[in-house]
């Protein structure tokens, strides 16, 4: 059973915290005389899963990890790869930043940040020892607690708009009542935010995700032979990436086809690690698009502009360094660029706009924007 972008994104945070306080497999690793920092290596993570039983198999590992990576918890730290059980580095989009996920899911990205805050203030209120000593369960707190530090530390401006952020995390699912009940109240009431609960459902479960039943697998690889026209081979060939297995692909079709041809199918059926689908130039300009024009300017600092831009025309913002001049000039994940230094971009790949991108120490960018980003803001 599929499970709502909310529910993935709960789930995703749980497993982060686990990774990171359990497992300690999210670390800074060293590839190519470079360092990435905060992230996971993919046979590492499917090793842990498949030792405690978070999943049936690696296959199955691979799938929960992948369905994460296309709901925006996680990425390739160079956006280069879906989820593969390999020496590849992952990152999860927390932890550098780069969490971007729709307006109407706005409280949950509010919850896990929350929640982040409040774990690493020095006299956080929910560590386990200052739990323990109160006579509560370990890592829960009372709503007057909650309440306090939200207004003492600017999250709301009064009581009114505390409670009634404790009773949206409530409605999501992100504050549970230790008691059982289902309303939020500023007295001695003990919560919990359920990122501190050891889930009692392995990932797999919780997920939806199944080798006997995989529909998510089944629904990509009927859509590429519906899209593309699939040969016996190429078909063969997407189950193989589908599992883990970074093979290279073998012809053992007879076809009129190009080799050139197949590889450039094979390459396209492949998933879109931010944006949901490719929209063509068309899509974005028509009389019809809910995108809107945003002009931006980004000086670039010592290290350079701060963003990244992946597709082949039209281009669309991967990553932003949330501590560069790309963030600080407004620029967010998703966006489509429209046009670099006066010159029409749509059907520039993502080399030829860099190239354009990085011709001088300021360049000016013509974003699309979806208009409900813009109305939420």
């Amino acid at each position: 059973m599929a499970r709502a972008p909310g529910q993935i994104l709960i789930i995703g945070e749980q497993l982060r915290l686990r990774m990171h306080e359990e497992a300690g497999l999210i670390g800074d690793r060293r590839y190519h005389f470079r360092t990435y920092t905060c992230c996971i290596v993919g046979k590492d993570a499917v090793d842990w899963m498949v030792r405690t039983k978070e999943v049936t198999s690696r296959e199955n590992a691979v799938k929960c990890m992948r369905l994460l990576q296309d709901n925006g918890v996680l990425h390739h730290v160079c956006d280069d790869h879906v989820f593969k059980d390999e020496y590849l580095f992952y990152k999860f989009r927390v932890d550098d930043g780069t969490l971007f996920i729709e307006p109407e899911l706005e409280i949950y990205s509010k919850g896990i940040k929350l929640h982040q805050r409040i774990c690493a203030a020095e006299d956080s209120f929910i560590t386990s020892n200052n739990s323990k000593q109160k006579g509560k369960p370990s890592h829960s707190f009372t709503g007057t607690e909650l309440v306090s530090w939200l207004i003492e530390n600017g999250e709301t401006k009064n009581h009114t708009e505390a409670l009634d952020l404790g009773e949206q995390l409530m409605k999501v699912g992100i504050l549970r009542n230790v008691q059982g009940g289902i309303e939020f109240q500023e007295d001695e009431t003990v919560y919990q935010f359920v990122f501190d609960v050891r889930p009692c459902t392995p990932l797999y479960k919780a997920l939806g995700v199944s080798l006997e039943e995989d529909l998510y697998g089944q629904k990509l690889l009927a859509d590429a032979v519906e899209r593309l026209g699939l040969s016996p081979g190429q078909q063969h060939y997407i189950h193989k990436l589908w599992s883990g297995k970074n093979e290279p692909f073998v012809n053992e079709d007879k076809s009129s086809r190009s080799s050139e041809d197949e590889g450039d199918s094979i390459n396209q059926s492949g998933l879109k690690p931010v944006v949901l689908r490719h929209m063509t130039a068309e899509e974005l300009t028509g009389k019809k698009s809910p995108y809107i024009p945003q002009n931006i300017r980004i000086m670039s600092d010592s290290v350079g502009f701060g963003f990244v831009v992946r597709g082949d025309g039209p281009c669309y913002v991967q990553t932003v360094d949330p501590s560069g001049p790309a963030a600080s000039a407004g620029l967010k994940v998703r966006q489509y660029i429209q046009a670099v230094n006066g010159r029409n971009a749509l059907t520039m790949n993502h080399k030829e706009l860099a190239k354009e991108i990085m011709k001088g120490p300021m360049v000016d960018l013509v974003t699309l924007v979806h208009f409900r980003s813009i109305s939420h803001e």
